[in-house]
């Protein structure tokens, strides 16, 4: 059974919406297009403060990618915060966020039930 999927998030006492878009609209927000090797699962859009989902994702998929984005977001507000900003080009976030991102999701899940159970 899928839960009400959410409609925003608190982040530092800021409200940032998330909302579950169709793979055309995320080419819109991302600018990719269907050629692209690795069509973007979701997205932050930092001024708007909001994060984009694909909506034909399994429920699972979406949490996986929710907690991806909110990765993001914590990298981009810890350096927002900081005196000593961290230069990430994108393609070095990715890896990083990759990296960590399946491991501390499954612990989250786990242990605190964020997401749907595995």
């Amino acid at each position: 059974m899928a839960c009400q999927w959410l409609k925003s998030i608190d982040v530092d006492g800021e409200t940032w919406a998330v909302k579950l878009v169709t793979t055309k609209q995320m080419e819109k927000v991302t600018g990719q297009d269907k050629t692209s090797d690795r069509p973007a699962l979701g997205c932050i859009a930092y001024d708007e403060r909001t994060i984009y989902i694909r909506r034909n994702l399994s429920e699972p998929q979406r949490w996986s990618t929710l907690h991806h984005e909110l990765m993001h977001l914590a990298l981009w507000k810890a350096n927002e915060s900081s005196e000593y900003k961290m230069k990430l080009d994108q393609p070095a976030e990715e890896l990083l966020l990759n990296r960590l991102d399946s491991r501390l999701y499954r612990l989250l899940n786990r242990n605190f039930g964020f997401g749907p159970p595995e």
